[in-house]
């Protein structure tokens, strides 16, 4: 019994030792990535996205913590948590003299309802919840629904992909008591109305959007909004997008057109276009 307690003791150690490495390594890359930023003077969403080119793609980082925790991890990402630290590191730019301290603060202002962290059912997992909470927080704007209007049509979303399949998250694999409220969320959820742009209609839209926006991909398979999301870029006369790419494994600039991406998806609806304010 005492060798066991000792061996957990020492577990408990080592997960502290590493953490704390984790935390010192991502306070590193934010202080290098804001120190490049002011000195160059690149200090725009796509700017700060290019200096995370080529960091390995790994889902699922904000899983697996029980209570749920601020996970920041600049040194891998999956679509959504780039966006996110891109976002928090261009808000902590607009400061004099950002620290990483106000990068935590931003991040969990993005990620959680109502800029709260209280438990894992305020994180915002649905990315129709995540559009809405952070225009509610006037973090974003909602561009297809502002000054791209005319080019797109209305759609409702169905979200009830984790309430259907909780054997996919460990937490609620873990708590089925949630279910319920999660449910409670996706219900509330299908009664937003959304502007989308067809995928037929991106080309001709692709002039009217900026370096830097957020592009959310609308999806067809059923009980999703959306399945992935990226930054905006102009690529030498492209337009195309910035993403943590689950295919290359890694953070890339897209060789194809924003068109072209979305034209190739069969399961891709088309798209809703943001920005951070």
């Amino acid at each position: 019994m005492i060798e066991y307690r000792l061996y957990i003791f020492v577990m408990i150690l080592f997960g502290a030792f590493h953490a704390a490495g984790q935390s010192d390594a991502d306070k590193n890359i934010f202080d290098r990535c804001v120190k490049n930023a002011m000195q160059t003077g690149k200090t725009r969403m796509t700017d700060i996205a290019l200096q995370f080119l080529g960091k390995p793609y790994e889902g699922g980082t904000l899983e697996g913590n029980d209570p749920e925790r601020l996970v920041v991890n600049l040194r891998q990402f999956d679509c959504l948590t780039l966006v996110e630290s891109v976002s928090a590191i261009y808000l902590c730019l607009r400061q004099q003299r950002p620290e990483f301290k106000d990068f935590e603060r931003h991040l969990a202002r993005i990620r959680y309802r109502n800029g709260t962290l209280d438990g894992y059912l305020s994180r915002l997992h649905y990315a129709s919840d995540w559009i809405t909470d952070n225009a509610h927080k006037n973090i974003l704007s909602d561009r297809t629904k502002k000054e791209l209007k005319k080019h797109g049509e209305e759609i409702f979303f169905n979200p009830d992909f984790m309430s259907k399949h909780p054997e996919l998250y460990p937490y609620l694999k873990a708590h089925p008591q949630d279910i319920d409220r999660i449910k409670r969320i996706e219900v509330r959820l299908s009664e937003l109305s959304f502007r989308y742009i067809p995928k037929s209609k991106i080309a001709r839209v692709a002039e009217f959007l900026d370096d830097g926006d957020i592009v959310f991909f609308v999806t067809l398979k059923p009980g999703l909004d959306f399945t992935h999301t990226g930054i905006v870029h102009r690529n030498k006369g492209v337009v195309t997008f910035i993403h943590a790419s689950q295919k290359m494994r890694k953070v890339i600039v897209n060789p194809e057109s924003l068109s072209e991406y979305c034209l190739k998806s069969k399961t891709n609806a088309g798209i809703v276009i943001c920005e951070i304010k």
